[in-house]
């Protein structure tokens, strides 16, 4: 970086030139920073797609807070065990009961009974555009800091030239968000959320484009996993939302968790630059010059190159473990929400009454044709000698009819009816069009709860209310997410093989290219998802 002179009065071109100039001791690679500018364009391209979907824009996601009451009132206790007990045999959810319990409390010799049961309360509403908003314009901004002084860029103009031009582009991009933003009309986006993202958003992404450019893809940098730690934790709370974990608590532990677990990645860095820097060499000269440096910046402690190495090595195990772990954990919640919600949606529709089976039964279709037309028809119903004039219906089956209508000397449609009715028994109709369905094999009855219920595992069931697009939300993010870690780990892994400086950068870079890709791939599908998940979901459908 070039001295710049104390005591003399610098034009605004001149300071932000010093600001922004270049390190010769330290040159960034071409190909990772060109990767960055289209990796800026692209997620600037898909901020302004966001801004075009008004659907995207309007759907609000409901969270809650929850809490646990306990009565002890006899009413309120039956209350209870009637409610859960309802909704455990209407929904059929035997392998996931509703959470309702008694705690038995002995005080003075006396025990007292209190009936339990989960709830929430102070229900909130969440925007996933605006958090969506929030992970592509910060993505958009740390890829310009990144590519901002590619040799591309500022080949033919001025540095400060080049920052001013990208300064005003993302104004430009920022101020099209916000009259985007504001001209929502939905009472559910209130003002308060819309600025108070707005507010923090706007001036941090301007920041990040203006700040020195301190970024090298041949070192290690703090600044990737700051930007990671401010995006990372909301795209896993968005996958969050997604699967219908809407308690608030676990949303802020999941992405403090995410948050945490990116910043593992700078100490995981710094160790591995030390490491770097105490392998040894062919070169002896080298080596000793390095472990002189190494001693100096340690002044007083005593430490040789082995010792560095030893707690470099220490610190980074330690440190992957945490993160390794954190990452099990926070996908694992993710995913076992997911198989929780999948395995007992629909299940309240009712669907499992209706029986799905299907029967080759020739004379069993036939004979169902015969008894719609006599239960449909009074005159049929009375004259029952218009049986044999039917070629296809046998005498036995004539005769098992006159048994089913006599049997309890039924001579009318409407005292079969009630019959049936007396007895608590669905409408003679109602059946029929249950066998019907089931010898046609047709996908549930179609008066099912208005059409609800669908074929699915070989049985009649509701519709799964999680769109498939909801997987894919999970899978990609789980993947990418992983893979982050899995560069890292490997960098980590092969470690003692990077010898001199050389070897380092080029390690270094690789990971860097790895990084930049794997994070503009994961916002993007991200955002792919969301929206597919919406076309997937019926359009009345503006809260989930």
């Amino acid at each position: 970086m070039p001295i710049y002179r104390v005591g003399a009065k610098p034009t605004s071109a001149e300071f932000i030139k010093f600001m922004h100039s270049t390190d010769d001791e330290a040159e960034t690679r071409q190909g990772e920073t060109t990767l960055n500018a289209f990796s800026t364009l692209f997620s600037a391209a898909a901020l302004i797609v966001l801004l075009t979907q008004k659907r995207a824009l309007l759907f609000l996601f409901q969270t809650w807070v929850s809490f646990i009451p306990a009565v002890r009132s006899a009413s309120s206790m039956q209350l209870v065990h009637d409610f859960t007990g309802a909704i455990e045999d209407t929904c059929s959810v035997e392998q996931l009961p509703i959470a309702a319990f008694d705690i038995n409390i002995t005080r003075n010799n006396e025990t007292k009974v209190y009936a339990v049961m989960p709830m929430a309360y102070d229900v909130q509403m969440v925007s996933p555009a605006l958090l969506l908003i929030w992970v592509l314009a910060l993505s958009s901004a740390f890829q310009t800091y990144c590519s901002k002084l590619m040799p591309a860029l500022i080949k033919n103009a001025d540095s400060s030239q080049v920052l001013g031009a990208l300064l005003f582009a993302h104004m430009l991009l920022h101020t099209a968000v916000w009259v985007r933003v504001f001209t929502l009309q939905d009472e559910g986006l209130t003002i308060n959320m819309r600025l108070a993202t707005l507010l923090l958003l706007t001036p941090l992404c301007l920041f990040i484009v203006f700040y020195p450019p301190k970024y090298r893809n041949t070192s290690a940098d703090f600044g990737r996993w700051l930007e990671y730690a401010m995006t990372a934790p909301v795209q896993v709370v968005i996958v969050a939302l997604s699967v219908w974990a809407r308690d608030r608590s676990t949303l802020y532990a999941l992405g403090a968790a995410q948050a945490a677990m990116m910043l593992c990645g700078v100490v995981l860095e710094e160790c591995i630059q030390t490491i770097y820097t105490t392998n040894k060499t062919d070169d002896a000269e080298a080596d000793d010059a390095n472990a002189s440096v190494n001693d100096a910046l340690r002044p007083g402690q005593g430490l040789n190159r082995v010792q560095v190495r030893c707690r470099a090595y220490r610190t980074a195990a330690a440190t992957l473990i945490i993160a390794w772990v954190s990452y099990g954990l926070i996908w694992y919640v993710l995913g076992a929400q997911f198989m929780r919600q999948y395995d007992i949606t629909g299940k309240c529709d009712r669907c499992h009454e209706y029986n799905l089976t299907c029967t080759n039964d020739r004379n069993t279709t036939e004979m169902l044709a015969f008894l719609d037309i006599v239960m449909t028809d009074y005159i049929a119903f009375q004259n029952k000698s218009v049986v044999p004039v039917f070629s296809n219906v046998s005498a036995l089956q004539v005769h098992d009819l006159d048994i089913l209508l006599n049997v309890s000397n039924v001579q009318t449609l409407e005292k079969l009816f009630l019959l049936f009715d007396l007895q608590g028994m669905p409408s003679f109709a109602t059946i029929m069009d249950m066998v019907r369905s089931e010898l046609a094999c047709i996908t549930c009855p179609l008066v099912a709860d208005g059409g609800l219920c669908v074929a699915r595992d070989g049985l009649c069931q509701g519709q799964n209310d999680i769109p498939d697009a909801v997987l894919g939300i999970l899978a990609t993010q789980g993947l990418l997410f992983g893979l982050f870690g899995l560069v890292q780990t490997v960098q980590l892994f092969l470690v003692s093989q990077v010898r001199g400086p050389e070897a380092a950068t080029d390690a270094w870079y690789s990971v860097a290219l790895a990084y930049a890709l794997l994070s503009v791939v994961a916002k993007t599908a991200l955002e792919v998802g969301f929206l597919v998940m919406l076309t997937q979901m019926p359009e009345e459908i503006d809260r989930a």
